[in-house]
């Protein structure tokens, strides 16, 4: 799997209420802010590097993904329905309980994230990958998936009915108490330990 990353180039420092003020988040730095009572709404963030950015009192909404870092960010409970994530690399960031519920997800890197109780369902995800992070108690029902690559992550009490999941490989990764369904289940890679306890959700008893 290649990840295409992202496309940043001379990129300027600007702050939050600068880039509010003139509706445009293109090619901007932005560092070590705590924003507050602001919704942003129907724009694109594009070309845009954030770090030590907290998101969680504002609001972001109709908001288009492209080329874009996010590092040491807090974008928890934010709505990312039915938007476009395109070359998006979120490292080390908190997105708990944020929802990308239908949205079209490409090339996007999560990085030893906390992304406890975040939403996919429906998603239509192309080249994903997951390292060291947490998606516990999460929900990937009915998404697509192609091209998704984890590693060392956590998914125990998730979601994946109604998943396409061809090709993912779980094997370094903590499944425990995950919902799958008939359809998820067809063509995943587990291991040993992992299949055993798939198989005793759907009441087949395992003996050594």
């Amino acid at each position: 799997m290649k990840i295409v990353k992202p496309k940043i180039t001379n990129i300027t420092k600007k702050d939050i209420k600068s880039c509010f003020a003139t509706q445009e988040f293109f090619e901007a730095e932005v560092e070590n802010e705590t924003p507050t009572n602001l919704t942003i709404s129907d724009i694109n963030i594009d070309s845009c590097s954030f770090k030590n950015v907290d998101f969680s009192n504002i609001s972001l909404a109709s908001v288009d993904i492209l080329d874009s870092i996010f590092e040491d960010c807090d974008l928890s409970n934010q709505n990312f329905n039915k938007q476009f994530i395109d070359r998006v690399i979120f490292k080390n960031c908190k997105l708990v309980g944020t929802t990308f519920v239908d949205s079209n997800i490409r090339n996007v890197q999560f990085i030893d994230c906390n992304c406890r109780y975040i939403n996919f369902s429906g998603a239509d995800i192309n080249n994903l990958h997951i390292v060291n992070s947490t998606f516990q108690n999460s929900s990937f029902n009915e998404t697509k998936t192609k091209e998704v690559l984890l590693e060392e992550t956590i998914f125990e009490g998730s979601e994946f009915a109604g998943a396409t999941l061809k090709n993912v490989d779980f094997t370094t990764c903590n499944i425990n108490g995950a919902i799958f369904d008939q359809k998820s289940l067809k063509n995943i890679i587990v291991n040993n330990f992992q299949a055993a306890s798939i198989a005793t959700m759907f009441g087949v008893i395992v003996k050594d």
